[in-house]
C-alpha cells in the first residue's frame, strides 16, 4: 500500500466512529486532490495531515489521539499562514474533542451550519 493510502486510512480510522454517512471509498474520493502528510509515531504511519489551499484537516487513529503533535507540524501551519493569510477548518458539532483541539491552537469559531462549526486562524503558534 502507497504511503498516501497508508495515512489516509488510518485518518478514515480516526473519523470513522463520528462519520456514519461516510463510506472509505467516499472519504479517499473526498481528499484526492488534497495534499496529504502521514502523521507517524515511531515511524508508523497513524494518521494524516489534509490540506487543500488554505483549508486544514487533522484525523488520527483512536490510539493516537493526544500523542502524535510535533513541532514539525507548526511548520504546516506556518507554510499555509505565508501562503493564504489564513487557515480554515471545520469539525462537525457532536465532536467535542475536535473542537477543544482546535481551539486549544489558537482556531477561532467564524460560524455554523446545522452540521458543522467553522473555524480560522490568522497567526501561529509560537513553539519552542
Amino acid at each position: 500500500m502507497k504511503e498516501r493510502d497508508l495515512a489516509l486510512l488510518e485518518a478514515y480510522k480516526g473519523i470513522k466512529p463520528r462519520s456514519h454517512l461516510m463510506t472509505i471509498e467516499a472519504f479517499f474520493k473526498a481528499f484526492s486532490d488534497w495534499e496529504v502528510i502521514p502523521v507517524t509515531i515511531r515511524k508508523r504511519i497513524v494518521g494524516a495531515i489534509l490540506v487543500k489551499n488554505e483549508e486544514i484537516h487533522v484525523s488520527v487513529n483512536q490510539e493516537s489521539r493526544g500523542l502524535w503533535i510535533r513541532k514539525s507540524s507548526f511548520n504546516i501551519l506556518k507554510r499555509i499562514l505565508k501562503e493564504y493569510g489564513t487557515i480554515k477548518t471545520k469539525a462537525l458539532k457532536s465532536c467535542e474533542p475536535c473542537h477543544y483541539f482546535i481551539e486549544r491552537l489558537g482556531f477561532k469559531q467564524t460560524f455554523e451550519d446545522n452540521q458543522f462549526f467553522y473555524y480560522e486562524k490568522t497567526e501561529v503558534l509560537n513553539v519552542k
